[in-house]
């Protein structure tokens, strides 16, 4: 059993339990060719954390290997198989008037949603990608889809990604209208969180990091911090004694948005060492090799199952620290989460033979999350 001795007491008993689940490992995904189908754009509908949309055939019949499904939020896999909860990511057709729809008369590769979101792209959007090397050398075209009337804007860091596996902008379409085509393939999803994985998955990551181009950047021990990153300066607060401890260190600085995919895929390649605030800074080891050594700082009491994901499908050496105090409920991506030099940051520090160069945080909130100040805004005016 894997042991977490820099995390509270209410934090250690979850991470065991997760931490001892299997996931499973699937060689059998499916393709499924349609004559005369449609690639439905995305429309937001409640319940759906992006909303419909995906493939329908001719017949109007949704194909639910179109969709994204998740168990995210599963901490634990119930005893029984039926009772495994799905959570709808985009799921689901609805009603058009299929007389009065655009044709194209191609066949194409079904890629299903994407926006401009790197996190979600690597965990949710990316894992149909493994399709294209068996159509390498075939002339084909990919699609997308994206928000009805949508006009596209994608991270640069998203766009080189499609551009090392062979998907420019000659051979890809975006879908932002209902559209009907001769044929659509569809791929099933080759990694769905908390619930399947399949090498395929990660040889889509393995075939990109292979394409890069060397820029000779390489680290021993990496600190990939997100100070830099303007969102982060409005919902992170107190990662800066945190920097301050490992590049004091001897670990290397970097802030990702400084740097082009292929500066980041090289310098986790050649680390040995990689910490990283837990988010999408630490979704990035899809890229690295098996068994690398990975601190991951907690920033809040959430568990991330794609992490935990992540952790087992590359094998990484992994060692979680809590280094956050809680005082409210915070939900994933929004925050605030406050970081600060904890008691398990410290214990870890000494347990690595680290120069302490700051105190330890003495402490506004008790470990059993009850807050010592007298309201949430009281905490914000304080902090913010």
């Amino acid at each position: 059993m894997t042991e977490f001795p820099y995390s509270y007491p209410f934090d250690k008993e979850i991470y065991k339990r997760i931490m001892s689940e299997e996931i499973d490992k699937r060689d059998d995904l499916k393709i499924i060719e349609l004559d005369n189908a449609y690639i439905l754009p995305l429309i937001y509908k409640p319940n759906h954390l992006f909303g419909c949309g995906g493939v329908v055939d001719e017949n109007m019949n949704y194909i639910n290997e179109s969709a994204i499904l998740s168990r995210a939020g599963v901490i634990s896999y119930p005893q029984k198989e039926e009772d495994r909860i799905l959570e709808s990511y985009v799921n689901h057709g609805y009603e058009f008037d299929c007389e009065n729809v655009d044709y194209i008369d191609e066949e194409v590769v079904y890629l299903g949603f994407i926006q401009d979101h790197w996190g979600h792209f690597i965990v949710d959007f990316a894992t149909r990608l493994w399709i294209v090397n068996r159509y390498e050398n075939r002339d084909i075209k990919y699609a997308f889809f994206i928000k009805e009337n949508q006009k596209l804007d994608l991270h640069p860091n998203i766009f080189r990604f499609l551009e090392l596996l062979g998907i420019n902008n000659e051979n890809t379409m975006f879908v932002n209208e209902i559209t009907r085509f001769r044929k659509v393939i569809v791929p099933e999803c080759s990694y769905q969180t908390n619930s399947y994985f399949s090498d395929s998955y990660l040889d889509t990551f393995d075939h990109v990091a292979d394409k890069i181009k060397a820029t000779g950047k390489t680290y021993d021990k990496v600190y990939f911090s997100r100070l830099h990153f303007p969102t982060a300066k409005e919902k992170e607060i107190g990662e800066e004694s945190i920097e301050n401890l490992f590049k004091s260190n001897g670990y290397k600085v970097i802030y990702p948005e400084e740097h082009s995919l292929d500066e980041q895929i090289e310098i986790i390649r050649n680390a040995n060492e990689i910490a990283a605030i837990s988010g999408s800074l630490t979704h990035n080891m899809l890229f690295a090799q098996n068994g690398k050594k990975l601190t991951i700082i907690n920033k809040a009491y959430i568990k991330n199952m794609v992490q935990r994901d992540i952790n087992l499908i590359r094998k990484l050496d992994v060692t979680y620290v809590d280094a956050f105090e809680a005082c409210m409920p915070v939900t994933m991506g929004f925050g605030p989460f406050l970081l600060s030099y904890t008691s398990h940051l410290s214990q870890y520090a000494r347990d690595h033979d680290f120069n302490i160069i700051v105190q330890e945080f003495s402490g506004f909130f008790k470990p059993e999350m009850n807050c010592t100040f007298k309201s949430v805004v009281e905490f914000l005016e304080f902090f913010l």
